[in-house]
């Protein structure tokens, strides 16, 4: 596909187009380690994504199947909105806004697995 100018569409590697939200977001080393400071010491963080803030534990870093970094984990507490899901969630690490380590310890969940399909491109740090 051709835009105007003569200029390419961004596409997959798959030569189909990709949306603006498939592109994967700058990557925030800076909020890279410190969510492996926190999966290492297995301690809650805070952050706010897509204007909600929450508390997490977060169980691994790793490049998604969509070649984003994200972070795997558990959402306890929902504190923009309180009826909001809780879970298991991944979030993609660059578009985290504001990322604050608590200090409060969580026991990592026993369904973690770093064997599952969505890991095999690789994870940075995990429980």
């Amino acid at each position: 596909m051709r835009k105007p100018f003569g200029g390419t569409k961004f596409s997959s590697p798959y030569g189909r187009p990709t949306k603006p939200e498939d592109r994967p977001a700058t990557r925030r080393m800076d909020l890279e380690n410190s969510l492996c400071d926190a999966i290492r010491d297995r301690v809650q963080v805070e952050f706010t994504y897509d204007g909600e803030d929450r508390v997490f534990e977060p169980c691994a870093v790793f490049h998604s199947l969509k070649h984003k970094v994200n972070v795997s984990g558990q959402v306890v507490q929902n504190l923009t909105d309180p009826a909001g899901k809780l879970g298991p969630h991944d979030f993609e690490i660059g578009k985290i806004d504001t990322l604050r380590i608590t200090g409060r310890k969580f026991t990592p969940d026993p369904r973690f697995d770093r064997t599952h399909a969505k890991y095999r491109n690789g994870i940075i740090c995990s429980i």
